[in-house]
Formats: C-alpha cells, structure tokens, sequence
C-alpha cells in the first residue's frame, strides 16, 4: 500500500471513531435513566403494597421510607439509601360517569427524590410524583360474596316452594 492509501483509510477510520464517541454520552444518559426509572418502578410497587396490607381503616401517617439505587429498601441510617419516598394517602376521585367516589378505592400519591442529588420534596421540580389507585379487596369480596350468596338464596328458595 502507498503512504497516501494509508493516510485515507487512518483518516476515515479515526471519522468513524470519532462518530461513536460521540454518540457514547447520550447512551449513558439513556442507561441512566433507564435505571433510573426500573429503581422508581420499585420503589412505587413496595410502598403501594405496604399500603395496601394495612388495615383500610387505618390512616398511615406521612412517613419517609429509603431506598438503595436498585429500589431495594435501606436503612434510613445506611449510605446505601439513594432515593427517599413520601406516601399520602387520600380518598378517591369519582369514576368516569360518577358522581360520587367509590368508599372502596383511596388514592396514594407518592413522591419519589434523590437524597445523593440533593432532592427535596419542597421544590416540584425535584421530585418525581407517582399515583396509584388502591382497592379495599375485603369490602368488595364480601359485598360480592353477599351478592352471590343473596341471589342463590333467591333461586334456592323459588325452587324449593311450589
């Protein structure tokens, strides 16, 4: 090969080089956020269903639980804990075509910051809100279990009497 065919394929080498580092930052922005997503995603999943295990009459008061990167929960104390979360629960909002809201649904909002970053739920621009909607399974198995069982009497009792 000539000194100038060299010098060409180098340069178009060194291009495409170039091209691919330049395009590395924006991936590991993606990877971070990606991460940073599937940890809130956790994070949302533990506290709705420590929420949901309660008793539906009792009011859980406003309490900050820590977590790890990976969403993991960790000791408030401990240098693992990287995102803090707040739950409130609230009663629900009315169903589409409703006017009243359901006694068997609550609402639990819940703000998630990032305690290395230096978040606080003060500021709305640092924290990310998440809302999940809970379900009183007891009310609604027994009202439906009372409804099955109604109607069978019904039918029971039709078919026994002439």
């Amino acid at each position: 090969f000539s000194l100038a065919e060299v010098l060409i394929a180098l340069s178009i080498t060194a291009f495409a080089l170039l091209a691919l580092v330049g395009v590395l930052p924006e991936g590991l922005r993606s990877l971070q956020n990606a991460q940073r997503q599937e940890a809130e995603a956790r994070i949302v999943q533990q506290v709705a269903a420590l929420h949901q295990l309660q008793s539906w009459d009792a009011t859980l008061s406003e309490n900050d639980l820590d977590f790890d990167a990976n969403g993991a929960p960790a000791q408030s104390w401990s240098t693992d804990a990287v995102y803090r979360a707040r739950a409130e629960l609230t009663d629900s909002v009315p169903l589409p075509n409703e006017s009243t809201a359901s006694p068997y649904l609550r609402r639990l909002r819940i703000r998630i910051i990032n305690q290395v970053a230096g978040g606080s739920f003060d500021n709305t621009a640092q924290y990310r809100e998440k809302w999940v909607t809970l379900v009183n399974l007891d009310k609604v198995v027994s009202t439906t279990t009372q409804a099955v069982s109604t109607s069978s009497n019904q039918s029971t009792g039709t078919s026994l009497n002439p």
